[in-house]
């Protein structure tokens, strides 16, 4: 029988760079969401920052240059808005676009902009707080966000929606179904960049450090690059039961976490965590930092995983060597990290927040301002530096930490 078929409802353009990271990963999965719901998203790149950073083993056929060669942030809104028209655009996500984000103001009303809030940091709220009047929604992916924006931002519950991160939970039901009770030294696993002053990655040679003096038996596989792999290689020492991938494609992942019992998160702060959630929808049981609205949100401690204080290797450690001991426990809550995975953090549920989001504004989009000349164009101030920028990276991230840990946030 021949299945009916997908009605052509709208496209959406999505701003962001084919690369490896969270960005991209969140275009990909909109895109599976979406599609068989009638709309088509597409990823334009703009500017030549941006486009320098263009992936080709990651672009495909809906990835787009646009002012590819172009600095003037004028030239790139218009062409950019120029695209948009060509390509029958209904809506559009700026992301961290600079030039699209300058360009809201004068988009014609046929073209609905939705930002969507990418971290908890000064800089994200910045940027989707610009042009609110052109702008019907805001969507943020955690609570963390949702209640910044409304308590410190100011910004209307009407102008707000929550739409969490979603993943393709069918992807790891394989490693979840072939997971085995095992009473072998417990399988640790760390997923993500090596990045010490956001992730907090020089925590898990401490970790092993309680672990090894509890004598509690494990291995630990690290998955994942970046920056700081060399401070931590050498922080880890020669531990023969330490496993190095490197960076790995995502259709690799799945079967890492099968391999996997715990997933050790020792973040300082985080926007959402897809390496979380993928964990989680494998059985993985996820041990996290604290972070306010956001990991504390998605884990529910005790049930799920636990969750620890920031910086704090012993709690990380004590929980760790608690699985151990109770192997019963380990499975249980593997399984129930698996079922709100499931059911919370699906690419099905995220295709249906989005259409009844995009559903309801082509039905009554609040009114907006006429579009702006383009005379009156001026760069996105959110993008603008600030003092921050002379504040090293690893100092704001202990700074970060330091503040999520007294509830006192970003």
């Amino acid at each position: 029988m021949n299945s009916l078929p997908v009605p052509d409802r709208g496209r959406i353009a999505y701003c962001t760079v084919p690369k490896i990271g969270g960005t991209f990963n969140y275009f990909r999965n909109l895109r599976q969401a979406l599609a068989p719901r009638g709309w088509k998203v597409l990823a334009p790149t703009v500017g030549r920052h941006l486009n320098q950073l263009w992936d080709e083993a990651y672009a495909d056929a809906d990835c787009f240059r646009i002012a590819h060669d172009v600095e003037d942030p004028l030239t790139q809104a218009q062409q950019l808005v120029d695209w948009l028209q060509n390509n029958r655009i209904d809506a559009i996500l700026p992301m961290s676009t600079a030039a699209a984000v300058a360009a809201i103001p004068h988009l014609p009303h046929s073209i609905i902009p939705l930002y969507r809030c990418s971290n908890i940091t000064r800089h994200a709220y910045d940027i989707v707080t610009e042009h609110l009047a052109y702008v019907p929604r805001i969507i943020a992916t955690s609570q963390r966000q949702w209640d910044d924006l409304h308590r410190y931002r100011r910004i209307p519950e009407r102008q707000l929606s929550l739409i969490p991160h979603g993943t393709d939970t069918s992807l790891f039901e394989h490693a979840f179904r072939s997971r085995a009770a095992s009473d072998g030294p417990l399988r640790l696993g760390y997923v993500g960049r090596l990045l010490e002053s956001a992730k907090g990655v020089f925590l898990l040679p401490s970790i092993l450090d309680h672990l090894e003096r509890a004598r509690v038996k494990h291995s630990l596989t690290i998955v994942g690059d970046g920056p700081d792999r060399e401070g931590l290689s050498r922080r880890m020492g020669d531990r023969p039961h330490v496993t190095w991938t490197g960076s790995q494609p995502n259709e690799k992942i799945p079967g890492f976490l099968a391999e996997m019992d715990l997933l050790l998160m020792p973040s300082r702060f985080e926007g959402f965590g897809f390496s979380l959630i993928e964990a989680m929808s494998a059985g993985v049981v996820p041990i996290v930092s604290r972070i306010r609205g956001v990991t504390d949100w998605i884990v529910d401690d005790g049930v799920s995983g636990f969750v620890c204080p920031i910086g704090e290797a012993s709690e990380f450690a004590h929980r760790v060597a608690r699985l151990g001991e109770d192997r019963s426990l380990l499975a249980s809550m593997g399984q129930e990290a698996h079922t709100q995975a499931v059911r919370r953090f699906s690419i099905d549920r995220l295709g249906e927040d989005y259409l009844q989001l995009l559903t309801k504004l082509r039905e009554d989009c609040p009114a907006r301002p006429a579009p702006a000349p383009w005379n009156t164009f001026r760069p996105a101030r959110g993008f603008e530096p600030t003092f921050r920028r002379w504040i090293p990276e690893s100092w704001k991230g202990h700074l970060r930490g330091w503040l999520e840990r007294w509830g006192i946030g970003s």
